[in-house]
């Protein structure tokens, strides 16, 4: 299961709102809108992304186990190691979580890709890998998460 520690334990979550947490500075100082509101997009996008690192991660970990388990090297997992380390590469550069709700079905979405890639390690088969990943790359696509 994805690790929702990360979530959990993200003081970030009590900002649903910048502008409801920040009312009042934004109404003795109204400039301070647009820069409280660049801070929290981005703060927040930033910590999808830490999330998406954390799994990407739990991927090499599982091929790491598969690898151990079979002891054999393959080139799949080469292939696949590359293909899935080019589209995080991606995510990363274009990730747009733009608010809280954004960021809630982010986690779903891993939530539910961490089934699978837990469903992957205890079958020992690297091809199953494959799921979970287009599950990630399918529904960030479906949900508008990342820009064009």
């Amino acid at each position: 299961m994805f690790d929702d520690a990360l979530v959990d334990n993200n003081e970030f979550q009590f900002f649903e709102s910048y502008y409801d947490n920040f009312s009042k500075s934004i109404e003795i100082n109204p400039e301070l809108d647009d820069e409280i509101k660049k801070v929290y997009d981005r703060t927040l996008n930033n910590q999808a992304k830490s999330l998406i690192g954390c799994f990407h991660l739990k991927i090499f970990k599982c091929l790491e186990s598969i690898l151990r388990t079979t002891n054999e090297p393959d080139d799949f997992i080469f292939d696949l190691s590359d293909f899935i380390a080019n589209y995080f590469d991606k995510v990363d550069y274009k990730l747009n979580i733009k608010n809280l709700n954004d960021f809630n079905e982010l986690i779903i979405i891993l939530e539910v890709s961490s089934i699978l890639i837990d469903i992957a390690l205890d079958e020992n088969d690297l091809e199953l890998i494959y799921e979970p990943f287009y599950q990630i790359e399918s529904r960030l696509k479906k949900e508008k998460l990342m820009l064009n």
